[in-house]
C-alpha cells in the first residue's frame, strides 16, 4: 500500500497510474491512470520535428476526406493491455481506419479501438535503435498492417526509407517501386519517397505531393493574392472599359449636336433663299 505522503499539495494518499504505480509529476495521465504524454519533447532535433510536422497535417488533411472515419494520431501512447502501461509506444505519426476522429488522451486496443494500419517513425540519433528493435517488435506484436522508417541522416538506413507490411503475423520487407525511389503505401494508396533530408508524400490520384501545414498556408497566401491580384486586374479592365465606352457615349452625343447644327445652318441658308 502506498504510504501517505504530500501529493501535489495535498496531504494523503498519491494518485496512482493505470498500473498501480504512483503517478509522476512531470508526466500527463488521463482519467484512467493512463499517461497520454512522457514530458518529452515531439522530436530529439530540427529535421526529425520537420519530417513530423509535414507527415501529421498532410495525412490528416487527405485521409479525413477520402476516408470518413480514419484517425491520424500524433505522439499519442497506444496501449494494448489493460492496465499494462510498461513498454507502451507513441508512434510519431500512425492511421487507423474507422476508429473515428473524436478527441483522446490515448489509444486503447483493448477498449476495442482498431489496430493502426499504418505507423510511421522518424529516426533520431537517440532513438533510432529503439525504432528498429523494441518499437519494430511491439507493433509487430499489435498487428500494425505496415510500419515505416524515416531516417533523415541516412545513418541507420541508408536508403532512408524502410517499410514492412504484415504478412501470416510477420513484416516482410517492401522493396520501391520499380524505377523509381518511391514506396508505395498499400494501406493507404500513396508514396513515400525521400529526398535528401526531407520525407515527401504523394497522391498518385492527382500526380501531386502533399503539402505540409506551412506548404499549405504558403499556397493559400500565395493563391489569395493571386486571386486578389486577377480581381485587381479585372477591376482595373472594367474600368477602362467603362472609360472608353464613357468616351465613345460623349464623342457620339458631340458628333449628333454638330450634325444637327450642322443640319439647322442647312436649313436656315434655305429658308433665306
Amino acid at each position: 500500500m502506498a504510504s501517505a505522503e504530500t501529493y501535489n499539495g495535498v496531504s494523503g494518499t498519491p494518485l496512482l497510474a493505470a498500473d498501480g504505480t504512483p503517478r509522476l509529476p512531470h508526466i500527463a495521465y488521463d482519467e484512467d491512470g493512463y499517461p497520454h504524454t512522457d514530458g518529452e519533447p515531439l522530436g530529439q532535433n530540427a529535421a526529425q520535428i520537420k519530417q513530423i510536422v509535414y507527415a501529421f497535417p498532410a495525412l490528416e488533411a487527405l485521409l479525413r476526406r477520402r476516408f470518413p472515419g480514419a484517425l491520424v494520431g500524433c505522439d499519442m501512447f497506444i496501449y494494448s493491455k489493460r492496465g499494462v502501461v510498461a513498454g507502451s509506444v507513441a508512434p510519431d505519426v500512425f492511421v487507423a481506419f474507422g476508429a473515428g476522429d473524436h478527441l483522446r488522451d490515448s489509444y486503447k486496443l483493448f477498449e476495442g479501438e482498431p489496430v493502426p494500419a499504418f505507423v510511421l517513425e522518424v529516426l533520431s540519433e537517440s532513438t533510432g535503435a529503439r525504432d528498429l528493435d523494441q518499437k519494430y517488435r511491439a507493433y509487430r506484436a499489435m498487428g500494425v498492417g505496415e510500419y515505416w522508417l524515416f531516417d533523415p541522416f541516412a545513418k541507420r538506413i541508408p536508403e532512408r526509407i524502410r517499410a514492412y507490411r504484415l504478412s501470416a503475423k510477420r513484416y516482410v520487407p517492401m522493396a520501391p517501386l520499380p524505377d523509381s525511389r518511391s514506396y508505395l503505401s498499400g494501406a493507404l494508396g500513396l508514396e513515400l519517397r525521400a529526398e535528401g533530408e526531407d520525407l515527401r508524400i504523394r497522391d498518385p490520384a492527382t500526380g501531386e505531393d502533399l503539402m505540409g501545414y506551412e506548404e499549405e498556408q504558403t499556397a493559400r497566401q500565395a493563391a489569395e493574392a493571386r486571386a486578389d491580384s486577377e480581381a485587381a486586374a479585372r477591376r482595373e479592365e472594367a474600368a477602362a472599359r467603362h472609360a472608353a465606352e464613357d468616351r465613345a457615349e460623349r464623342e457620339a452625343a458631340a458628333r449628333r449636336a454638330a450634325e444637327a447644327e450642322l443640319e439647322r445652318l442647312r436649313r436656315s441658308m434655305n429658308d433665306r433663299d
